[in-house]
């Protein structure tokens, strides 16, 4: 048996963060992970530059079964701790709209460093490591892979999620952490494209590869950005940020028109010129193919000559229209998942189990998942630090 002070399962962002933290520390540290590639999801993040962090990160930016969990280690290490371990290291940034801050080169830059840092701090990686039996024997917890064991006093969980199962995720966290008691909270798509009912697939399909920049709602959540037609539903930023929110807070509402009053519109339209119609009012703003459409379920006559129910029909089409998806694209399309190991059994300030001795989980494989923008891998550095600091 090969004996480690610490086996962290998982070669992506948390999982390396943790590990080159508790290597400084002087532990004799052990990555595993079963792909031939170490990072996870980083090298295909952001179109392969990697939205790393975000200008603006609190808890209100993550969803959680507790809220208030991720206060402490975005804390201990925010987003400036992120900036500055990359400036460090010579790793030039960029930062694009909505405060999300990509590498300026590639994102394999980030993963080199990441291992960089464990090689100096001693750890060993070893990737093609498929873990068939994790088991608990006295003190130590005993790693399976293949012939081999590995013993270790401390166990970090750091395997992600279901989440783009092409990159070689799993759901082996889950499968380790009901084994040593702890409760899952239901894992589901997050960060997803959204699929259509069967009425919206009829009127939307054509409009498949358009994109529009709209308001979208559900609950009290509410988020400005493009919204992307596709074959099979919406998808674009807007959507992928609400599908966090949806089922959970009910119907989805888009305004088509982001913000743009249509009902004052149509009232100055009326004062100067009434013979304008709508679809010529919003000429510009909507693609053309989407104004099409418009006019077969609606009377595009004359502002002038419109009823008050034509118009109230009219504004609820551009600036209220109710969505209700008929599902999600799955987890082969989602960017994250929500749901995971229960934060009210771990210890926020190490991610350490209140079930377990010397077992920790960090990263997504916890039930916290970041809006779309960087928030997810600035989680998994603020969690695998903590974790690496204080384990």
């Amino acid at each position: 048996m090969e004996k480690y002070d610490i086996i962290i399962i998982g070669a992506g962002a948390a999982g390396l963060m943790c590990g080159q933290v508790a290597g400084k520390r002087g532990y004799k540290v052990l990555i595993l992970d079963k792909s031939g590639k170490a990072g996870g999801k980083i090298p295909i993040s952001g179109g392969g530059k990697c939205n790393f962090t975000n200008n603006d990160c609190s808890a209100d930016d993550f969803y959680s079964e507790n809220p208030h969990f991720v206060k402490s280690a975005l804390a201990r290490f925010s987003q400036w701790d992120t900036l500055a371990l990359l400036e460090e290291n010579g790793i030039a940034w960029e930062l694009r709209d909505h405060g999300r801050y990509f590498c300026q080169h590639s994102s394999s830059e980030l993963v080199t460093l990441l291992c960089e840092l464990c090689r100096n701090s001693g750890v060993l990686i070893r990737l093609n490591s498929q873990i068939s039996k994790v088991e608990r024997s006295g003190e130590e917890h005993i790693i399976t892979v293949g012939d081999t064991h590995f013993g270790c006093e401390k166990l970090v969980v750091a395997s992600g999620s279901c989440a783009w199962p092409q990159c070689g995720t799993t759901d082996i966290g889950y499968d380790i952490a009901r084994d040593y008691g702890h409760k899952i909270i239901p894992v589901c798509p997050a960060l997803v494209p959204l699929h259509y009912n069967k009425t919206d697939a009829a009127l939307m399909a054509e409009l498949t590869g358009n994109s529009v920049l709209a308001t979208v709602n559900c609950g009290r959540y509410r988020f400005q950005e493009e919204v992307l037609f596709t074959h099979h539903g919406l998808s674009g930023p807007a959507i992928l940020q609400i599908s966090c929110i949806w089922p959970h807070e009910g119907k989805i509402h888009i305004d088509w028109l982001a913000g743009f009053d249509l009902t004052d519109a149509i009232e100055k339209g009326r004062a100067s010129d009434g013979s304008i119609t709508i679809s010529k009012l919003l000429h510009g703003r909507l693609p053309r193919k989407f104004l099409q459409i418009w006019q077969r379920y609606y009377e595009d006559i004359a502002i002038a000559n419109l009823s008050a129910s034509q118009i109230s029909q009219a504004v609820e089409s551009f600036n209220s229209w109710h969505f209700q998806p008929s599902g999600t694209a799955g987890f082969s399309k989602a960017e994250a998942a929500s749901g995971g190991v229960s934060t009210n059994e771990l210890s926020s300030k190490n991610m350490g189990s209140k079930l377990a001795r010397n077992l920790y989980f960090i990263g997504e494989v916890v039930d916290v998942t970041g809006a779309l923008g960087g928030y997810n891998l600035q989680w998994a550095f603020s969690s695998g630090y903590c974790c690496g600091l204080e384990i």
